[in-house]
């Protein structure tokens, strides 16, 4: 199995992290540590197939902080055609027990447009761009 690339650009979760890591400065280490893992196994995770197949959540636990309901959750995309997993979402459990499955499904389908602009500016580098 060939590794995954890890894209950590999609703008909500840049937010989050960074909210998180307010929190909990030594949680980027326990996100590195997932990360690394989901390169390897992208479907590490649950599936989320109420949002969709290529959609899952996986915990992350904050060493010796909180038992097996607490800490974060991660819900990524996985793209098996680019060999790519976008993390969408990230939450802290304590705070929101869940992230409301519209909620995810419209993370997906803005994911999916930045991914097919992306594929058509690739595929047409001379036409011009249109703003959003």
């Amino acid at each position: 199995m060939n590794s995954y690339r890890i894209d950590l650009g999609f703008p909500s979760f840049i937010a989050e992290y960074r909210a998180a890591l307010k929190k909990f400065p030594n949680f980027k280490n326990d996100l590195k540590q997932i990360l690394e893992q989901l390169e390897k196994d992208p479907r590490l995770g649950d599936q989320m197939q109420r949002v969709g197949e290529n959609a899952f959540k996986v915990r992350i636990g904050l060493k010796g902080q909180f038992g097996k309901s607490g800490g974060f959750r991660l819900i990524y995309h996985v793209d098996d055609s680019r060999s790519v997993i976008t993390p969408v979402a990230l939450y802290f459990k304590p705070e929101t027990p869940n992230l409301p499955d519209h909620e995810v499904a419209t993370r997906f389908d803005k994911l999916m447009k930045i991914i097919l602009q992306s594929a058509a500016e690739q595929s047409n580098p001379d036409l011009p761009t249109r703003p959003n």
